[in-house]
């Protein structure tokens, strides 16, 4: 995600989610951590959320850059865009160049974790 938006790390963004989501991955799975856990028997987890965000100079264009490189098969072979589309090898310099030029950020997906003791 961007803001302002930008168009090409918003693409990037539906890409890599359209895939997910083609492929049956359970976006919700963090949110739902809390009640796994007590589902299994186990006490109140403690839980965070964590995210980076990144400016036209940080490491976020890069990262996505390397991510959808690693699912550019994926996201062809479920149609979701084509290698033209995509243009991998100039999307990272798209990315920075528009960040800049929107003086936007960029943010990671929120990652969610949850850890608990067992009573002794």
């Amino acid at each position: 995600k961007s803001v302002p938006n930008v168009p090409s790390v918003e693409n990037a963004a539906t890409w890599m989610r359209e895939v997910f989501k083609i492929s049956g991955a359970n976006s919700e799975f963090g949110p739902r951590l809390h009640a796994i856990f007590k589902e299994a028997g186990l006490p109140d987890p403690r839980m965070r959320v964590d995210g980076l965000l990144f400016g036209s100079n940080g490491a976020g264009p890069a990262l996505l850059t390397e991510t959808i490189r690693t699912m550019l098969s994926a996201i062809e072979q479920a149609g979701v865009a084509t290698a033209r589309e995509i243009d991998i090898d100039t999307l990272e310099h798209r990315m920075r160049a528009e960040l800049e030029s929107a003086n936007a950020s960029m943010s990671s997906p929120l990652l969610v974790s949850a850890w608990t003791r067992l009573p002794d």
